[in-house]
């Protein structure tokens, strides 16, 4: 005849062993849906500023049950929708933004912050105006519902980060090379507009990219931008149609992404 013992002790570990893993379930849920950040001290709600989330700690920690105990370690970031982030258990590390397997959509909202843009200008060697811009683009990119940091990258792209090396100058205030509404030639500085102000400049580049990406509202009656033609309204979606649309080069839109907004999306602050 056998019987069964009853294992007080045993009974104990399993259930706080099956607790465990449901807290840590529905911390991971919590945390892929963006209600919560996981920081050296521990799970915490996420601060948010507007659209843009506020810097907590530049590290967090994930602590993952493991044979050895593995400690990962990732730069926070704000969770990216329908995005995969890749990460290794490093001890001090960063996420892999390379490819984020998802459009980079004109009209969208921030995935940064202006300190992040502007210590991205600083690194690349812009100019102090430049660097301000960040500021105005940030503010009125939010404003309008334009990624600030695709345009931000575009300017850095149109202007050399500021230094103006084409056939215009910083007192045109026109921090994406905007035709007059008559056109004219790439070489001509007389075919590109004068702004009165950086904050006219800023805003007709953005208004202009919002025409292209089809945003609700535009066109517009009372605008700065000067070619704000309605037959390029919805021709672009996404900073990558750009190419053979805002400029002839087909590769105008990758090169925008890969060499410029994706550094910026890298760049510590």
């Amino acid at each position: 005849m056998y019987s069964l013992q009853y294992d007080e002790g045993y009974t104990r570990q399993l259930l706080s062993e099956v607790l465990d893993m449901l807290m840590l379930s529905l911390s991971l849920i919590a945390l892929l849906l963006g209600f919560v950040i996981v920081t050296e001290d521990g799970i915490v709600p996420r601060l948010v500023c507007g659209s843009s989330w506020v810097k907590y700690d530049p590290i967090i920690r994930l602590t993952v049950s493991a044979p050895k105990d593995n400690v990962v370690c990732l730069e926070q970031i704000p969770p990216l929708p329908s995005q995969s982030l890749k990460w290794s258990p490093i001890s001090r590390g960063s996420v892999d933004r390379g490819d984020m397997g998802k459009p980079y959509m004109i009209a969208a909202n921030s995935n940064s912050c202006v300190e992040q843009m502007k210590a991205w200008a600083k690194k690349r060697g812009a100019t102090e105006t430049f660097i301000e811009l960040a500021e105005i683009y940030y503010r009125l990119g939010v404003k309008k519902g334009i990624n600030p940091e695709g345009a931000y990258a575009q300017a850095a792209k149109e202007t050399g980060f500021g230094r103006f090396d084409g056939v215009i100058s910083e007192e045109f205030h026109n921090p994406c090379g905007l035709k007059i509404t008559e056109g004219g030639s790439n070489i001509d500085p007389k075919a590109h507009q004068v702004f009165k102000s950086w904050q006219e400049g800023v805003d007709a580049h953005l208004d202009h990219l919002a025409l292209y990406a089809g945003t609700p509202g535009y066109p517009k009656e009372k605008t700065y931008d000067p070619r704000h033609f309605s037959y390029l309204y919805g021709k672009a979606e996404t900073f990558e149609d750009l190419g053979e649309q805002w400029a002839p080069s087909s590769d105008y839109g990758t090169s925008l992404i890969e060499d410029f907004l994706l550094d910026l999306l890298k760049t510590s602050y």
